[in-house]
């Protein structure tokens, strides 16, 4: 049949609408191969598109047609599973979670300069999402390279999570420890600002669809922090340095 005018990521994501953090996940992880438009039969892929096809499907015997289905019988019961009509929007929520974080690091981050509470619970806050962004990163990024998993592939979003960002989740202690050396401070002052002009990349690409995915929740929830925490790590040590 024609195009439904429904896409691969769309279906996912409509049928995790249960659970945001997933979808949100995997909105991440898809690339711009997911955006494009599925067929009717490109749909069967989900079982209850299938179901209902074969519902439909009538086979020619001697004595007449009848269905291919006579009868169905539910063997495991669905439980609470809800089956949402639509895939669900991130935009809104996404973006204002990432600016939250950020707001919240931005303010831990101005007391670091005379609270060692400040610096520490910055130090291990911004370890934490640079770990688990470079983790991410990675794995989209082997998945892609490396399987077969092509919706994944060319996907302008592990920009939001590169190499850098694990070396960061190191770094960002040891620059804010008493015992810093000026280099390890400079280092991780450019490698902050590599990952903010990452994400800011990451952004620019949407304006060609054809490399990056259509949807932004990725790049609103993650740039923000990326952003703040460079600017953090520059203001810290901006002064120390110009001293030195």
């Amino acid at each position: 049949g024609v195009g439904s005018g429904v896409t691969w990521r769309g279906e996912t994501l409509r049928l995790a609408a249960e659970f945001p953090v997933v979808g949100l996940a995997m909105t991440f992880a898809l690339g711009p191969r997911a955006d494009a438009p599925i067929s009717d039969w490109d749909k069967l892929f989900v079982p209850m598109h299938l179901r209902d096809r074969i519902r439909t499907v009538r086979v020619t015997r001697p004595l007449g047609e009848r269905p291919l289905v006579l009868r169905e019988q539910v063997l495991v019961p669905e439980g609470q599973f809800l089956e949402a009509a639509a895939a669900p929007s991130f935009l809104g929520w996404a973006g204002l979670l990432g600016l939250t974080l950020a707001a919240l690091l931005r303010g831990i981050g101005a007391a670091a300069g005379n609270r060692k509470s400040a610096r520490i619970a910055f130090a291990i806050a911004g370890s934490g999402w640079h770990f688990v962004a470079g983790f991410a990163g990675l794995l989209v990024l082997w998945a892609g390279l490396f399987t077969r998993h092509v919706f994944m592939a060319a996907n302008t979003s592990v920009l939001l999570g590169t190499p850098v960002s694990l070396a960061l989740a190191v770094m960002i202690p040891m620059a804010l420890s008493a015992g810093a050396t000026l280099r390890v401070r400079k280092a991780t002052m450019a490698l902050a600002a590599f990952a903010a002009m990452a994400a800011l990349l990451a952004l620019a690409s949407h304006a060609v669809p054809s490399i990056a995915p259509r949807d932004l929740s990725p790049v609103l929830f993650a740039g923000p922090v990326h952003a703040v925490i460079a600017l953090v790590m520059y203001r810290r040590f901006r002064e120390p340095m110009a001293s030195a």
